[in-house]
């Protein structure tokens, strides 16, 4: 993927979003709730979790898009550059590589940037995992925030983990007595996979096909956590402070969907 100057507008024109938008609301039931948290003029680090395979993020792209007129910018996972095509349809998306150099510039720039603290484990999630977040002892988003003085926007995205039933995960296939050798902590093959991190697990959706399910999934943004106060400093301390108050704002959030959904209805897994 290029860098993100040579990136700016590169989503479709607002035509081709509209036919997208509509594919994809007949495909699947999703809704957007707490934009007006959100505006074009008061850029934010969009900060939430990740759901399986991350199909859910096209929605969010186009529906910011087409709704509050904000292209968002994502921070991809590196692999994605080792695949080619995939880069080139993320790169088309405004997708750019997850450094603090890219993070810099397009802070510089004010843009409106997306970050799932929780990378790819969270969007490799193993069976019983749904709709956990797996941030680990990651302050990297706090630290670009901070350092930037970039206000902070919390969101969880509910209901897309329910896409798929989990046949097959990385923690099952461990514990196969015939596949197990080629998962030992030592082997090439686990470290390719960051021990697990980048094994997708065997799922079917729709109809046993990859296609998710059409389950109710409800996009839910909190009020934009402002870093001013910390005046820069980006000591361990401060950094942790930080991610834990946005890390709970993102769970009640995720509460805050549940009992919307069982409010509308929609009920919940």
């Amino acid at each position: 993927m290029s860098s993100p100057q040579a990136q700016r507008n590169t989503l479709p024109p607002s035509r081709t979003l509209k036919i997208i938008s509509s594919v994809q609301r007949r495909l699947f039931d999703y809704e957007f709730l707490g934009l007006e948290h959100l505006d074009k003029r008061k850029p934010s680090l969009l900060v939430g979790n990740h759901s399986i395979f991350a199909y859910d993020v096209a929605f969010l792209l186009v529906e910011l898009k087409l709704q509050k007129d904000i292209q968002v910018r994502a921070l991809g996972d590196r692999i994605h550059d080792k695949i080619p095509y995939w880069r080139d349809l993320l790169e088309n998306y405004g997708v750019v590589p997850a450094t603090p150099e890219n993070c810099t510039q397009l802070m510089a720039a004010k843009e409106h940037i997306l970050v799932f603290p929780g990378g790819a484990r969270e969007a490799m999630k193993g069976r019983g995992e749904e709709h956990r977040l797996f941030w680990k002892k990651r302050t990297g988003f706090a630290r670009m925030a901070v350092a930037n003085k970039y206000p902070i926007t919390p969101f969880f995205v509910y209901g897309a983990d329910l896409g798929y039933d989990i046949l097959w995960d990385y923690s099952r296939m461990k514990k196969n007595r015939i596949l197990a050798p080629l998962f030992k902590k030592q082997s090439r093959l686990n470290a390719l996979l960051r021990d697990g991190e980048l094994f997708p697990p065997l799922a079917v959706g729709r109809y046993n096909t990859l296609l998710p399910k059409k389950t109710p999934m409800i996009f839910k943004f909190g009020k934009p956590i402002s870093t001013r106060k910390y005046k820069g400093a980006t000591d361990p301390d401060t950094l942790w402070e930080v991610r834990e108050r946005v890390e709970d704002a993102v769970t009640t959030l995720m509460q805050e969907a549940i009992d919307y959904l069982e409010e509308r209805g929609g009920g919940t897994h």
